[in-house]
């Protein structure tokens, strides 16, 4: 869709204009008066907000957890005593949560780059323990990221 003028969009919508300024500054598209013109790209932006409640930026942000739920179903035959069987279905659910921790590795490995300009660090240099313990964890880094 072309370009559109913010105030021709109200009227499409039904929805006075200074409604559609406030919701494009709540999207993120702020700095916009109604003779102003909307092109795709902020339209998109401030639908996803409508849609979702959330802005460009916060959608953009990593999830902190992700759940799976997994479900399984299977059939198994039960006879009885008196000769006749049947079919009993069995569903099976499973939940698993991961959470990332990303945040918290790169909080100690900062830590630890300020212990190596300290004192401590310096002395650890010198003998060489901290320089390979700084390359493990750079490569437990690359492991996890």
């Amino acid at each position: 869709m072309p370009v559109v003028a913010i105030k021709k969009l109200a009227e499409q919508i039904g929805v006075p204009p200074e409604k559609l300024l406030q919701q494009l500054s709540a999207a993120g598209v702020a700095g916009k008066a109604a003779d102003d013109m909307l092109d795709d790209a902020e339209r998109s932006t401030l639908l996803a907000y409508l849609r979702g409640g959330k802005t460009a930026a916060e959608a953009s942000k990593p999830q902190e957890k992700v759940t799976l739920n997994r479900r399984t179903t299977s059939a198994v035959k039960q006879s009885s005593r008196t000769g006749g069987s049947r079919t009993v279905h069995v569903e099976v659910k499973k939940r698993r949560t991961y959470v990332r921790r990303g945040f918290l590795f790169g909080a100690l490995f900062g830590l630890l780059l300020r212990l190596r300009l300290s004192l401590f660090g310096f002395f650890c240099f010198a003998c060489g323990l901290f320089r390979l313990f700084l390359l493990a964890l750079q490569l437990a880094a690359a492991d996890i990221g």
